[in-house]
């Protein structure tokens, strides 16, 4: 192949390559040791499903010492209708 040719293809390869990296930047990259994104949300969907759980436990669970039902549903302080 002559050699202007061949310089020449170097030259458009080089300038297609810089071109696509600028196009595709990988500015967004996570580092290898950091969870990838779709973890985190799963992560956070999960700290929040057991903070909700934890928030109904307490609310089912007696608040009156030694009573076997909640406060509200103890004689007297029914609604009235």
């Amino acid at each position: 192949m002559d050699l202007a040719i061949t310089e020449a293809v170097e030259r458009q390869s080089a300038a297609m390559r810089e071109l696509s990296r600028r196009a595709f930047s990988e500015t967004d990259v996570v580092p290898d040791d950091a969870p990838a994104p779709v973890e985190q949300v799963r992560a956070q969907r999960r700290r929040q499903a057991a903070a909700t759980e934890a928030a109904a436990l307490r609310r089912a669970v007696p608040n009156v010492p030694g009573s076997s039902c909640p406060r509200w549903l103890t004689p007297g302080r029914w609604p009235v209708r």
